[in-house]
């Protein structure tokens, strides 16, 4: 409790523990005030699970309320939480009053958050299935930061559930991601699709996405603003199988320089705005399957069409590769760069 916990070179392997009714928080690592930071440590399996009626459970891996958190070159791998009659957040990271969360270079690989009873039937509701983020109430300021992170195989599971990659709350939380992969991930639901929820759940806050790829989601819109404020800048959303891009009810949700593609129930629902986007054309993009996915293809109509008055030459893609290229932006999350050519003059 108020401590400074630092971690370096770590593993954190299967713990946790089962039980019966209550609350339970943090299955390898409780921080309460003060700070946390983990640097090139491995959190793989760990987990809560609560049995028992009125329980809860919250962060697989991590838990830490009141403090401020820094996590680099860091691997989450299988991390769960699991209530069987009440509800489960943050598969792998709950954070709650934190003043400042910076997760850096980290790789996020099938976490989640599963809702069920005895017979084993999904019910309820699960929120976060890699990370759940909140200030603890709307009079305090937080923030999230994620720069260059994958997050693959993330879910939350319940007929409730949301937030099957983030869930985000707080009229004063800022989120921001920078050069985040987000792939194959969704709400696994008995029997609906959540279409009044969303991959990435904002409730409130904001959130503002840079350079970010969003692919291949099931069960549910990619995003969803329920209120607060979204900003999407050079991404690209695709392969939605069930829901819709963008889910927007309250607040406000802007793309420029984007690409929403691909998504079953269309690009977006609600005054949504664009500039500078692709949401209609085929933006010829590389398939899932394609060592470059989602890379933009000769003859894609996204190439050099963008507004390269909010980018600077020192500015990168996904890919790390330069933004402004004879002066010309790309849309979407890779700017495009041909497959080198080998020329042989005999």
């Amino acid at each position: 409790t108020s401590s400074h916990l630092t971690f370096r070179n770590c593993a954190f392997l299967q713990n946790g523990y089962e039980t019966e009714g209550g609350s339970t928080s943090g299955g390898a690592i409780y921080a309460n005030g003060g700070s946390l930071t983990a640097v090139d440590c491995v959190f793989d399996g760990n987990h809560l699970v609560r049995n028992g009626d009125n329980s809860t459970v919250y962060g697989g891996a991590i838990f830490a309320t009141g403090a401020n958190v820094a996590l680099s070159g860091c691997t989450f791998k299988g991390n769960r939480v699991c209530s069987w009659y009440k509800g489960d957040s943050g598969g792998a990271v709950y954070m709650e009053g934190a003043g400042m969360a910076v997760v850096s270079n980290c790789t996020f690989l099938g976490n989640y958050t599963q809702r069920k009873d005895e017979s084993g039937t999904v019910r309820g509701y699960g929120y976060g299935g890699t990370i759940f983020f909140a200030p603890g109430n709307d009079n305090t300021a937080a923030r999230l930061e994620m720069t260059d992170c994958t997050i693959d195989g993330s879910y939350s599971r319940g007929n409730g559930a949301t937030g099957g990659v983030l869930f985000l709350s707080g009229k004063k939380q800022t989120t921001v991601l920078n050069r985040v992969r987000i792939v194959n991930t969704g709400i696994l639901t008995q029997p609906l699709i959540q279409y009044d929820h969303g991959d990435i759940h904002l409730a409130s806050g904001t959130l503002a996405m840079t350079n970010c790829l969003f692919a291949n989601v099931s069960g549910t819109n990619a995003v969803r603003v329920a209120d607060g404020t979204f900003e999407a800048l050079n991404c690209t959303i695709a392969d939605v199988t069930r829901g819709f891009g963008v889910n927007q009810t309250a607040g406000t949700a802007t793309f420029r320089n984007s690409i929403v593609w691909n998504c079953a129930a269309g690009a977006t629902v609600g005054e949504v705005a664009f500039d500078h986007c692709e949401t209609e054309r085929n933006p010829v993009l590389y398939p899932a399957t394609h060592k470059r996915a989602y890379h933009l293809k000769h003859g894609s109509p996204c190439a050099g069409v963008g507004d390269a008055s909010v980018w600077t030459a020192a500015d990168t893609d996904l890919d790390g590769l330069p933004r402004i290229k004879n002066g010309k932006v790309d849309l979407g999350c890779y700017s495009f760069n041909a497959p080198g050519l080998l020329l042989m003059v005999k």
